[in-house]
């Protein structure tokens, strides 16, 4: 329950100490509510190894990194998944080594992801760039194209890369 709150309701440590002495008369000092956490998350590491596993074991996977805090400290939020695994790891680093401990080396799948380096180390079978964006390239392009000279644009490129971002955003 006390993680619930956390996580859920985005209570304090302080007010969940507060509602388990209110509610349940069980007074206790706010780091065992931190101390609940830390118990839930290694009951669960069983499990998020095995998604990991899961996850090498993929034909397919997306790959993803957002920026994420860690204790009040800057770090990655990391996404390795397909339509049936969802695999998350929080990392402080950016770097090609988490992407390593998530896929492994030469990875045999196919991996969907955006053009980020971080993943190359990861060396998948085949690699396909995210649908988004590529439509956002051919709309970079079709931009640049654009700031061309009269005399030196480019018609049908700028009429391909508007067929080919108008079809990926339908």
């Amino acid at each position: 329950t006390a993680v619930f709150l956390r996580h859920e309701v985005k209570l304090s440590y302080r007010d969940i100490r507060k509602l388990f002495n209110g509610i349940f008369g069980m007074p206790f000092v706010p780091a065992s509510a931190m101390n609940f956490d830390r118990k839930v998350a290694a009951l669960g590491q069983p499990r998020h190894e095995d998604l990991r596993a899961k996850i090498k074991a993929s034909h397919i996977a997306h790959g993803d990194e957002n920026s994420w805090r860690l204790d009040g400290q800057s770090a990655q939020l990391w996404y390795a998944g397909n339509q049936n695994i969802a695999f998350y790891l929080v990392d402080p680093s950016r770097g090609g080594d988490v992407a390593l401990a998530i896929f492994g080396e030469n990875w045999p799948g196919n991996l969907v992801a955006d053009g980020y380096g971080g993943y190359n180390p990861v060396n998948p079978a085949s690699r396909q760039s995210c649908l988004a964006h590529l439509s956002r390239n051919a709309k970079e392009i079709i931009q640049e194209i654009n700031l061309l000279p009269d005399k030196l644009k480019d018609c049908t490129a700028i009429s391909f890369c508007a067929s080919l971002r108008d079809f990926l955003s339908a």
